[in-house]
């Protein structure tokens, strides 16, 4: 079935289901909110946590970095068919909310929040002050290392292809029928900053119902896990100020106020790449 997808099921006694849930680009704003639920209601919803899922979102986004910032496939190519074709402003929330997702991908682990396979989270009380200072200081968790390479290069292309968008597609708004000028700046980061705050005031609702998510993942870890992601960046400041004003929306919040068209050029180079090194 589809990401997000409402379901249930009824047996007339105990039965282990199994079943899942396709990833396609048409429908990655669905599979963003899903990963979301997931993490914030593990033990309450159905839906449990599948690691291989970050390593599939990961190869996406090469895909998506090879073929549209790189332009390695070529329209015949039954993998272009795969690729977000921009003749819509669906396309671009979708290709947003995917890179979103991408910069998120430390932070919706289930890892991340396990400092190591010795330690159990009821365990953290009676850890010295010296082991607890070394974990805050070099965020110890089970993320295998070559998962940390792989997010980070991940992470790296996902900043790639939100400056590719912006710079081979034009944003029209259509109530003033103008180009929107900066749509990094004003559609894109606010869409982001609004999500990390919801991230964090979906969590201390969810804490607040008693409903847990990922073991180990409070309120305070989680924001500091959100911090972190920014750190030092440019979306440091928009971040801080959508966590202090609370939002708690996660989707683009007028998606029908714009169209988009694709451009035969760029409108500027491309920054370079770069890892990003948040781990």
């Amino acid at each position: 079935m589809g990401p997000d997808c409402p379901h249930w099921v009824y047996t007339p006694f105990h039965t282990i289901c199994t079943g899942g849930h396709y990833i396609a680009s048409a429908t990655i704003q669905d599979t963003m909110i899903r990963l979301i639920h997931t993490f914030m209601l593990d033990s309450y919803i159905s839906n449990t946590n599948h690691t291989p899922t970050r390593i599939l979102l990961c190869w996406l986004a090469s895909l998506y970095y090879q073929g549209l910032v790189k332009k390695k496939y070529k329209r015949y190519e039954v993998t272009h068919a795969h690729l977000f074709d921009f003749e819509s402003f669906a396309s671009v929330l979708d290709l947003m909310a995917f890179c979103n997702l991408i910069i998120f991908i430390n932070v919706l682990d289930f890892q991340t929040y396990m400092f190591n396979k010795y330690i159990a989270v009821n365990d953290i009380k009676h850890l010295s002050q010296e082991r607890l200072a070394a974990i805050e200081a070099f965020d110890h968790n089970t993320v295998p290392p070559k998962d940390r390479m792989r997010y980070q290069n991940a992470r790296g292309q996902a900043y790639a292809l939100i400056d590719w968008l912006f710079k081979s597609v034009d944003i029209i708004d259509l109530d003033t029928n103008q180009p929107v000028e900066d749509p990094c700046t004003s559609l894109w980061i606010p869409y982001i900053a609004q999500q990390a705050s919801a991230l964090l005031v979906y969590k201390n609702k969810a804490e607040q119902d008693k409903l847990k998510g990922a073991k180990g993942c409070t309120p305070a870890t989680l924001k500091r896990q959100i911090l972190l992601c920014f750190q030092g960046s440019y979306l440091e400041e928009p971040v801080n100020a959508a966590i202090e004003a609370e939002c708690e929306v996660f989707t683009f919040l007028e998606p029908h106020r714009y169209k988009a068209t694709r451009r035969n050029d760029l409108k500027s180079a491309l920054h370079e790449f770069i890892l990003s090194f948040y781990i």
